[in-house]
């Protein structure tokens, strides 16, 4: 025989951040358990469209009819008879040479003279005496020196540069255009065109016309509607929340369950040592 012991134990220690989230306001001699809210939904009746609005089209054809018109089979012209032009000549005067002129240099001159450059410029600094004064009675001649501020005056050169005397200039000397003559063939009376005028030809056509298009007719069919019913979240769950709970479950209760040797078959004893003491707590 077999004996399987169920104890319901209760969480007996916890972490410091579990004590942390403990319930506030607890009342002496009563136990908690920490409990996760439930999603709350409802019903609520809703109407949905089945089958949309929609039209239907009709096709009215197109109407027509016959007219006679007038059109034109040839179109009118010109015949054009020419006259040509008479011609005389001319002599006439032309610029063989275009006038100018000629261009005389004179390039520049230059002088020498000399600059003073300042290569450095005054300045000033502090200098320690080379000799201590005869009243200094330290061991260290140094603590006695004379400090002056010493002044030097700039230094400069003197260089030779080359000085512009005359710029480079100029001389112009006007050139006289020279003249030429050249003989002519002009228009003396220009040609001209007599025009013959030849008229339009015309013919009668029947053609057949559009008296109104094609067109459509529409008819609207209604929309249909249905109802159902859904679930409507009221308060979203997940929160954290203390329930009070029988202090006996965190104790140790134990249930004295046998099976037989290869059975996994519940005695009737097995049974009412289940009903006694699980299931009150499990209605709970």
């Amino acid at each position: 025989m077999k004996r399987l012991i169920l104890s319901l134990v209760a969480v007996a220690t916890a972490t410091v951040g579990f004590a942390q989230d403990l319930p506030s306001n607890p009342e002496p001699g009563k136990c908690y358990v920490r409990c996760t809210t439930p999603d709350v939904y409802e019903n609520e009746t809703v109407s949905i469209q089945s089958t949309p609005s929609y039209k239907k089209l009709s096709v009215v054809p197109a109407t027509y009819e016959t007219v006679t018109e007038r059109v034109l089979v040839k179109e009118a012209a010109k015949q054009l008879r020419v006259i040509p032009a008479t011609y005389k000549t001319e002599t006439r005067t032309y610029v063989k040479k275009q006038a100018g002129s000629t261009i005389t240099i004179s390039p520049a001159s230059f002088g020498k003279s000399t600059e003073t450059i300042e290569i450095k410029p005054a300045y000033a600094q502090w200098e320690m005496s080379s000799v201590p004064p005869a009243e200094c009675t330290s061991s260290n001649p140094d603590d006695c020196r004379y400090w002056c501020y010493k002044g030097y005056p700039a230094e400069y050169t003197t260089v030779s540069v080359t000085t512009l005397a005359n710029d480079a200039s100029f001389n112009r000397v006007p050139v006289a255009e020279q003249s030429g003559t050249y003989t002519v063939r002009v228009v003396d009376q220009p040609a001209r065109v007599e025009e013959i005028e030849i008229p339009a030809e015309y013919a009668n056509i029947t053609r057949t016309i559009l008296k109104s298009d094609a067109a459509t007719t529409e008819s609207v069919v209604p929309s249909t509607q249905q109802t159902i019913t859904r679930e409507k979240l009221v308060s979203k769950g997940g929160l954290t929340v203390w329930s009070e709970v029988d202090c006996a479950l965190v104790e140790e209760n134990n249930l004295q369950i046998n099976w037989a040797t290869g059975s996994s078959t519940l005695t009737a004893a097995d049974k009412a040592e289940i009903d006694a003491k699980l299931l009150s707590v499990l209605n709970n």
